[in-house]
């Protein structure tokens, strides 16, 4: 029971990651529609080898059986799909979506991104707005979207650590004394 739902849950995440993390790129208003491709390129700059191995096994072939299509997962670095996305031009592009390690430096390097709405990416209206406002300090402009957010707790256990730090500061300041406890 707790295997099928731990791989619905991931199913459901892939799913969600691929219709949050479009990269769109602007395309001139003259220009007439064209079919959606029914290929994509999950372009991935960010994960380690075992969430390489969750998409490439798990959830991309998932999502390839949901929505109809091929999805080509390639993994990259940063530095290097940031300047090949400068060199693109208008209309262009050789990947679909892009899973990055810093959004904020997406951002800054001045690359022509699309901007997203609800309309176009419809999971937004899911997301805490707070969420949206900025990505290391960068502001998003609705430039990109959301797809990943994680909280962090200091869970103790009173009868060992009868004065627990009060944040993660004062944890980090107090750490020789959990060394070799933890």
């Amino acid at each position: 029971m707790y295997s099928q739902n731990r791989s619905q849950l991931l199913l459901l995440t892939a799913l969600l990651m691929l219709s949050l993390v479009v990269v769109s790129f602007p395309v001139s208003a003259a220009e007439p529609a064209v079919e959606p491709s029914k290929e994509i390129v999950f372009m991935d700059d960010q994960s380690g080898a075992n969430f390489q191995q969750w998409f490439q096994t798990i959830a991309l072939p998932a999502a390839e059986e949901v929505l109809g299509i091929k999805i080509k997962y390639v993994v990259g670095k940063d530095a290097e799909t940031f300047e090949r996305m400068k060199a693109w031009k208008e209309g262009e592009g050789d990947f679909a979506v892009l899973f990055p390690k810093s959004t904020g430096k997406l951002l800054s390097e001045g690359i022509p991104l699309e901007t997203l709405t609800p309309d176009k990416v419809p999971n937004m209206t899911k997301i805490d707005p707070v969420l949206q406002v900025s990505s290391g300090g960068i502001p998003i402009d609705n430039k990109a979207v959301a797809y990943w957010y994680s909280t962090y707790a200091l869970i103790y256990n009173s009868a060992f650590v009868p004065e627990p730090p009060k944040s993660w500061q004062e944890f980090y300041n107090r750490r020789e004394e959990w060394k070799g406890k933890i």
